[in-house]
């Protein structure tokens, strides 16, 4: 029964997250939801900003919301770790350059960029 659940709502986010990546922004301003990898683009989110983590290796994408400024900036700092509920791995968060602002990666064991954030503007 639990896993039945964990099914529903894995399929119920990969179609929020597949359907809102799809939808067409105002005319000439291309798609409205993209990936970001810019360290200033996701550590500027404010509490109660939605962001969609989107996992490569699953293929999945689960919505998630910032609790506090804390969070947005622990999504981009460098050497922290993100855990994958699709594929219950920890991945690292590696930036370039190190220090303030840059751009950053999550990526697997073998330095491979696995998961993307996609911060959900209003």
């Amino acid at each position: 029964m639990k896993t039945n659940i964990i099914k529903i709502l894995t399929i119920v986010a990969v179609a929020f997250g597949t359907t809102t990546l799809l939808q067409a922004g105002p005319p000439g301003k291309g798609n409205r939801f993209k990936a970001s990898n810019s360290v200033e683009d996701v550590s500027s989110m404010k509490k109660g900003d939605k962001y969609v983590l989107v996992c490569k290796a699953t293929n999945t994408a689960t919505v998630c919301e910032v609790e506090d400024e804390n969070d947005a900036s622990q999504l981009c700092h460098d050497g922290g770790t993100i855990h994958c509920e699709s594929c219950d791995k920890e991945y690292v968060i590696t930036r370039s350059p190190k220090g303030k602002g840059g751009q950053f990666k999550i990526v697997n064991e073998d330095g491979k960029e696995c998961m993307v954030v996609i911060p959900l503007k209003k």
